[in-house]
């Protein structure tokens, strides 16, 4: 967010948002729970209405970066669950997996303002609402945009719904959505750690 703003302008914002939000807690990570909400009502970020958007993000990313860990993918287990089962499955996500829809391109200026990014920086305000998945692979946390099905899915998936009818709604949300495809993607980044019979 310091790119977005500037060093100064972060600055004011930090110690005004120290003012309003003294620490309750012994844990210094648990400081920043409250920013975005801060940054939505202050006065001088108004003309940037995706800011506290990017805040969210950057919260789950250090979220992430502190959460438990879970064995990966136990395949073997997958391999032995019968098709009659499929529709009552249960996708576990991993401890540090969380999502965020946005209504405006959220992942595009969280990518642009990352150290490691090389391209074009422009970014288009109007193109729209993304939604993102934020995730730790080993010991990396990262950002994922996804599609509105794939956001749908693991949205059900983290309330511990059953498969059968998480894909319900994925597909009402894009008839197209290639499920197949999204998961074993999801599986080789470790958001997803196990399927389960409920």
């Amino acid at each position: 967010m310091v790119k977005i703003v500037g060093a100064e302008f972060f600055g004011t914002l930090a110690r005004a948002y120290c003012a309003s939000h003294p620490s309750s807690s012994g844990d210094l990570n648990e400081f920043g729970e409250q920013f975005a909400e801060f940054i939505d009502s202050f006065a001088h970020t108004q003309a940037l209405p995706y800011l506290a958007d990017v805040a969210r993000v950057e919260w789950l990313t250090h979220r992430a970066r502190y959460a438990a860990d879970h064995p990966p993918m136990d395949m073997q287990a997958v391999a032995s669950i019968t098709c009659e089962h499929y529709e009552r499955l249960i996708m576990d996500l991993h401890p540090s997996v969380a999502i965020l829809a946005s209504g405006h391109p959220v992942y595009r200026i969280w990518e642009v303002h990352q150290d490691d990014y090389v391209g074009e920086v422009a970014v288009d305000l109007s193109s729209g609402a993304e939604s993102v998945v934020v995730y730790r692979r080993q010991f990396q946390t990262d950002v994922a945009p996804l599609t509105a099905a794939e956001y749908v899915l693991l949205g059900e998936a983290a309330r511990k719904q059953p498969l059968g009818h998480a894909l319900q709604l994925a597909f009402e949300t894009d008839a197209a959505f290639d499920f197949s495809a999204s998961l074993q993607w999801w599986i080789r980044a470790a958001i997803v750690v196990a399927l389960r019979t409920q």
